[in-house]
């Protein structure tokens, strides 16, 4: 938190020299600064951040990925990211970061070995907005409703026989 306030000041004097340089007394130099001190302190704070994240896509400040993956966030688009950045990778959703594990064997140890700390999502406007209020399966919070969508997702689709018939199918 401190960390945060001190890139905020640094950011703030840092463009306020260099506009009072290039700009001395000037409106223009004003909205610059109005501009580029948040932007330098998100620049710089996801830079500090981005060190233990997983990689991926390149994220614009406040969207995210949302401009690259709009409400289509389908089966394909997940396949070519994973091309791309491998069987773990990040989506940045306005400010939230979404962590996509594509890999069999690691999606297991997430979801049976540490379950309990990976199995609940924060409530978010923007997730509400798109999943209903949260009553999908992919973003429903860790509870009862998320053990009632378990119970019904995994009755029908993850049988000894369906999963044979679809264990050769690729992507």
């Amino acid at each position: 938190m401190a960390s945060n306030a001190l890139l905020s000041l640094f950011s703030m004097i840092l463009v306020s020299v260099v506009t009072k340089l290039i700009f001395p007394t000037s409106p223009l130099a004003f909205g610059l600064t109005i501009f580029l001190v948040p932007l330098l302190t998100y620049i710089i704070s996801s830079m500090a951040s981005s060190s233990k994240l997983p990689p991926g896509p390149l994220s614009i400040p406040i969207f995210g990925n949302w401009l690259q993956v709009g409400n289509d966030l389908n089966h394909r688009l997940l396949a070519s990211l994973c091309n791309r950045f491998g069987s773990i990778f990040l989506l940045k959703l306005g400010s939230k970061n979404l962590v996509v594990v594509s890999d069999a064997e690691l999606a297991s140890q997430v979801l049976h070995a540490q379950g309990v700390e990976f199995g609940s999502r924060p409530r978010n406007v923007v997730f509400d907005i798109f999943t209903g209020n949260g009553q999908d399966m992919v973003f429903t919070v860790y509870g009862d409703h998320w053990r009632k969508m378990r119970r019904i997702m995994t009755l029908p689709f993850f049988t000894n026989k369906v999963v044979h018939n679809y264990s050769e199918v690729s992507i």
